[in-house]
């Protein structure tokens, strides 16, 4: 249970309030402890200052005592929430497998990647919910090793030097020499004659043209373990940067171009399996979360080739996606290109058409790769 005291209270701006959990209890708790007091003190006769001050405390102590009641109900019912979630996305075989400890000391991770500016150690214990003390030393374990960095002035927790090294490695891992499979029926994967390298290596620099062309950024993803990965992104340097989005990402599949483009060219088996594990969860304004619904959505991408994305990921955010074709006739991939509503409402036809293009030009290419394997 994280207490704040009044001197800390003090210090705390009007914005940072609004971001806690329980904002309205910290705004008021002054006001409603002198406006009781005022009240007892003339319900009586006169105000007796002496008095008021006595009920004053009094009062402060009952309105301190219920705050902390109340936070920590609050946290309780926050934390439960919180673990409901994680339990939603593990397999059902591995929801009794999980350490709340190391998921709290994640849960760190993942807030301070979100603000790359830092955070200091009671605005990490507000947002988590989290026990000062226990956030201090989860936040002194990740210190020393490596995981977390301190900002010798601000004192701010940034992300440390062992978070490159990870994200490294899984970037190799990504472009290890293994074959690409994709899904078929009964949880088969059936196996490309493509490599993540030879896949990687060809269609990056479709996706860079892809980006010089339409001044967004471009993206490819494909099928890795039964579930879509992010291979690769070409930033447009006057574009806004799409922070959730990085090489390795995956899930969320049903709520962007790519992974709807995906599932549209798989086996309808595989699809339901599929969607059985993994939930429609509303992400951005315009998630498709009824599964009829997005059954309907992947019959429309085949049907017409490529996949829109309309704020169903990220609010002011759409995407185009196409399916990158095998010479044996399955998608082996498919690459996409992201950009604001505004864009979509301009000019939708001619980002169709490009990244159509693009998906095409990334076939061809792959038509001669397989010759040269061939030969």
């Amino acid at each position: 249970m994280a207490i704040v005291s009044h001197s800390q209270m003090d210090g705390i701006s009007d914005g940072k309030l609004q971001q806690s959990i329980i904002p309205p209890i910290f705004a008021r708790h002054n006001r409603a402890a002198k406006g009781l007091a005022v009240y007892f003190a003339y319900r009586n006769g006169p105000l007796d200052i002496g008095a008021s001050g006595a009920i004053l405390a009094k009062v402060k102590i009952f309105c301190s005592v219920l705050l902390i009641f109340l936070s920590v109900k609050v946290q309780l019912m926050v934390m439960k929430q919180l673990q409901k979630d994680v339990y939603a996305l593990c397999p059902p075989g591995q929801k009794g497998d999980l350490l709340h400890s190391v998921q709290r000391a994640l849960g760190v991770l993942n807030l301070i990647a979100e603000h790359p500016q830092g955070l200091s150690a009671r605005e990490i214990s507000i947002r988590l919910c989290m026990n000062i003390s226990t956030c201090y030393h989860i936040l002194n374990t990740l210190l020393a090793s490596g995981y977390l960095d301190r900002h010798p002035h601000s004192q701010a927790y940034l992300l440390g030097p062992q978070i490159p090294f990870l994200n490294n490695a899984f970037v190799q891992s990504l472009a290890k020499q293994e074959d690409v499979t994709v899904p078929g029926a009964a949880d088969d994967l059936l196996t490309t004659a493509f490599t993540s390298t030879t896949l990687i290596n060809r269609i990056r620099p479709i996706l860079y043209r892809l980006t010089e062309q339409s001044q967004e950024p471009s993206y490819m993803a494909c099928w890795r373990y039964g579930e879509i990965v992010l291979q690769a992104i070409v930033e447009a340097p006057q574009a806004a940067k799409i922070t959730k989005l990085y090489v390795g990402y995956r899930g969320q599949a049903h709520s962007h171009a790519l992974g709807k483009v995906l599932l549209a060219y798989s086996d309808p088996a595989f699809v339901n399996t599929y969607l059985d594990s993994h939930p429609l969860t509303a992400f951005g304004p315009n998630t498709i979360v009824q599964r009829s619904r997005f059954i309907d959505e992947l019959n429309d991408i085949v049907r017409q080739g490529y996949a829109i994305d309309r704020e169903e990921f990220l609010p002011d955010t759409c995407c185009i996606a196409a399916p990158i074709f095998a010479p044996q006739g399955h998608v082996v991939a498919a690459l996409a290109i992201s950009f604001t509503t505004d864009s979509l409402a301009k000019r939708s036809d001619w980002l169709v058409a490009q990244v159509t293009r693009a998906a095409n030009h990334a076939r061809a290419e792959l038509r001669v790769a397989s010759i040269y394997q061939d030969s």
